[in-house]
């Protein structure tokens, strides 16, 4: 049975339609896929897989440094403690006026999730220390280490001991910045002309296909 002209006529160009219509979509849903993010330094060095955002400027990245469970917050310019990994004071605390001997951080006590830690010096180093399963008492201090030493005296609510562990700058080196995780990488897209040769090859097979079935 033959089909008519003019209905094969339009079968072709609803054929062409859906054609352009599909290769179009495969090419949205190609470059829109969900991804996690990892911060990097500048030497391309992967850091880590972000947590959470606390700011544009701000990310946290969960770590294992040393057998030492934490989160640091990192922006583009460096990495620095949670303000005491409990909403205390950041940094570590001295009782000399030039930031040497033993070093004293914030910690919640036993309510806390980590042990007493903190990041502070030029190096960015990272200082841990031994849980407690009391309340900490008060330190008086004279000298704090934030990025530098500064002499400033004062009290210390629930303060406990802490050691260096490792400096993080090196191995890290600032400025850090964001990007997609390997793991979810965008499936890789269909380019423009990519796209048109697909759609004439398979305009012209269903072309084809028509003028088969017309002149059977």
């Amino acid at each position: 049975m033959r089909i008519p002209i003019w209905r094969a006529g339009h079968s072709k160009y609803t054929l062409l339609g859906l054609t352009l219509l599909f290769v179009s979509q495969q090419g949205l849903l190609a470059q829109l896929q969900p991804t996690a993010l990892e911060v990097v330094d500048s030497n391309n060095i992967v850091v880590g897989t972000v947590l959470d955002f606390r700011a544009p400027n701000a990310v946290t990245v969960p770590l294992l440094i040393d057998g030492h469970l934490t989160i640091l917050l990192f922006g583009p310019a460096g990495v620095s403690s949670l303000e005491g990994s409990g909403g205390g004071t950041g940094g570590v605390f001295f009782a000399s006026a030039d930031c040497t001997g033993q070093g004293f951080a914030w910690s919640g006590g036993p309510q806390e999730f980590f042990e007493p830690q903190s990041v502070a010096g030029p190096n960015r180093t990272f200082y841990a220390g031994p849980r407690s399963t009391t309340i900490p008492p008060a330190f008086s201090f004279n000298s704090h280490l934030g990025t530098n030493c500064t002499v400033i005296s004062g009290t210390l609510q629930n303060a406990l001991p802490v050691f260096p562990v490792r400096n993080l700058t090196p191995p890290w080196q600032p400025p850090f910045r964001l990007q997609a995780a390997p793991e979810a990488s965008p499936v890789p897209a269909v380019s423009s002309a990519g796209l048109l040769v697909l759609l004439a090859a398979l305009a012209g097979g269903g072309v084809l296909v028509l003028r088969s079935r017309t002149g059977a």
